[in-house]
């Protein structure tokens, strides 16, 4: 925002959603508030991606609660829903979703529980505001 990008993914990788509210746990939203609260206060909202990860720990070294890996596509649909939701209810709006390191498991077509084709994210991103 202050670099003048395009768009920054916001790396607060974790396999549940979490809410606002840090002291009820470390999830997604609860790690990735600031950053959606600074770009909504300084107008840069629709730059922010939340990122997702989907590698696999055993190779990557990452704690399983960063990946979805071993919980597959639904799981990471219904976490995506619920930041959608829990930020939309803050008046906090973000770009959309990044999906992070998805060649072991997000499209691989290898592991069960992911797609082998890319199928559509289903979040109800509101319409930017039309110039008059």
């Amino acid at each position: 925002m202050d670099l003048k990008l395009t768009s920054l993914v916001v790396m607060g990788y974790r396999n549940a959603s979490g809410t606002l509210d840090c002291t009820a746990g470390r999830g997604l939203i609860c790690l990735d508030k600031n950053i959606v609260e600074y770009a909504n206060r300084t107008g840069m909202a629709r730059r922010i991606l939340v990122g997702l990860d989907t590698d696999n720990p055993a190779i990557s070294g990452a704690a399983a609660n960063e990946t979805f890996y071993s919980l597959g596509q639904a799981a990471m649909n219904a976490a995506a829903q619920s930041v959608y939701r829990e930020f939309a209810a803050a008046n906090l709006s973000f770009g959309g979703f990044s999906i992070h390191n998805y060649r072991n498991s997000y499209l691989s077509g290898s592991l069960s529980g992911w797609p082998a084709t890319n199928p559509e994210l289903r979040v109800p991103f509101p319409k930017s505001p039309q110039r008059r």
